[in-house]
């Protein structure tokens, strides 16, 4: 929550100086970013004040938590994608329409930053999970076989 927050705080900050410095796309570019990041910095704040760490002492509860994190994470990457595609599109429209080119131009140049960093952003955090569960279930987790049996031994 903490990058979340940062890049959040960069963007507004760098976003109204750049509203106050510019025009055309360019202003719209920056006017996106604070109204994004803003929304960026909400959810930051809930979550770095809702999380705590986890004392969970069961190893199932945990492993399904963090698989469902990994699951949102995924969804989340999805809807990343989603933001780049609507950012072009904004682009394609914006020389189309002359009334509100600027504005669909800067509009979607920030839809396709701010995608694109969600997008590592979310990819990165799943990675560190995944290594994170991979590494718990390995240093818990054995399989045992035999000719006759097999066998699955979880440690606590």
């Amino acid at each position: 929550m903490a990058i979340l927050g940062s890049w959040a705080l960069v963007n507004i900050g760098g976003g109204i100086a750049g509203m106050r410095s510019t025009k055309g796309s360019t202003y719209y570019f920056h006017q996106m970013n604070v109204g994004w990041n803003a929304v960026n910095l909400g959810i930051a704040a809930v979550g770095y004040i809702l999380t705590k760490p986890s004392g969970e002492s069961d190893p199932f509860r945990l492993i399904s938590r963090l698989s469902a994190i990994e699951n949102s994470l995924m969804l989340n990457t999805g809807l990343d994608v989603a933001y780049i595609t609507s950012g072009i599109a904004l682009i394609e429209l914006s020389r189309h329409q002359p009334i509100r080119s600027d504005r669909f131009k800067g509009f979607g140049q920030s839809l396709i930053l701010q995608g694109a960093f969600l997008a590592i952003f979310d990819i990165y955090q799943y990675v560190v999970i995944n290594k994170k569960k991979n590494q718990f279930l390995k240093e818990k987790l054995s399989i045992h076989t035999t000719p006759l049996y097999g066998c699955i031994t979880f440690r606590f």
